[in-house]
């Protein structure tokens, strides 16, 4: 027993070692290769600016939506609680699922719920079936703010991160921004012209709510030239995804194939053993 608690107490202080050696290299992968950090900054700054831009535009659409839905001065309340509470529980719900999932992936899953029922949204005739649809647009719009606050300070080294995390909190107000500037442009300005308006099949704050999918759908394009955190790949056991990553990086988005030889894969590059699982250090204390 006493062995294999040696043993063990090895293997773990070997991986600490072997992560720590991986993040040297991440360093030294990194100091080059600023426009892949500032493609996928540009990517969550277009995600939780466009976030932001569709829960800043509820109050901008009420006067135009109470009279086409005819919605209850008891109802106003719940459009915005609503966003509310599904951005709640989705920020829980994605923020769980981008352990498992990954960050990118997980975002580009959010991104796409949000951007559909978005768009649903803004054809849907009735006060209820507005509500379901901007319920499940807002359960993919609340888990953009975590999972690319995560994704973006993986992938950004210390002395940057603090400057990029900066200008993901400036997107929120920049959302706000964009969503009145839009409102000013293409919404009526007076109770007459709102009544106007309101007779056409497909008024303006149906046409408003699909222009603030812009930001959203701008990210999702967007992110097609971003790669998987190489921190999370690391803490997953992905060694070899992550090298594949720096070395994409170190060699400025071109094939891997083409890498120079002072960033090919070799054996000594990679770490030796994979994580333990995480159940292993319970199992060992039981026999113990």
């Amino acid at each position: 027993k006493g062995n294999k608690g040696g043993e063990d107490w090895a293997s773990s202080r070997n991986l600490t070692t072997q992560l720590k050696n991986a993040s040297v290299v991440s360093r030294r992968f990194s100091a080059g290769s600023g426009l892949a950090q500032a493609r996928v900054t540009l990517a969550v700054f277009l995600a939780i600016a466009g976030a932001s831009l569709e829960l800043s535009a509820i109050p901008f659409i009420l006067p135009s939506a109470e009279i086409e839905l005819c919605i209850l001065p008891h109802e106003k309340n719940w459009l915005i609680m609503i966003s509310l509470v599904g951005g709640s529980l989705g920020a829980v719900g994605w923020g769980a699922l981008s352990e498992r999932l990954g960050r990118r992936r997980c975002l580009v899953s959010c991104l796409a719920v949000n951007a559909v029922f978005a768009a649903i949204a803004a054809f849907m005739p009735t006060y209820g079936t507005f509500m379901m649809a901007r319920f499940c647009s807002s359960l993919g719009s609340g888990g953009i703010v975590p999972t690319s606050y995560t994704y973006c300070g993986e992938i950004w080294w210390r002395a940057r991160r603090g400057a990029a995390l900066g200008a993901l909190a400036a997107a929120a107000g920049a959302g706000g921004a964009a969503a009145a500037a839009l409102a000013a442009a293409v919404l009526p300005q007076t109770g007459a012209s709102t009544l106007i308006e309101n007779k056409e099949h497909f008024s303006a704050w149906h046409r408003y709510l699909l222009l603030c999918t812009i930001p959203i759908l701008a990210s999702l394009v967007s992110l097609i030239w971003t790669q998987e955190s190489p921190r999370y790949l690391l803490d997953v056991g992905r060694e070899v995804d992550a090298m594949m990553v720096y070395q994409f990086r170190a060699c400025g988005g071109s094939a891997v194939s083409a890498a120079g030889p002072d960033y090919r894969l070799g054996e000594l590059a990679l770490p030796g053993k994979r994580r333990p699982a995480a159940l292993h250090h319970v199992r060992h204390s039981v026999k113990m």
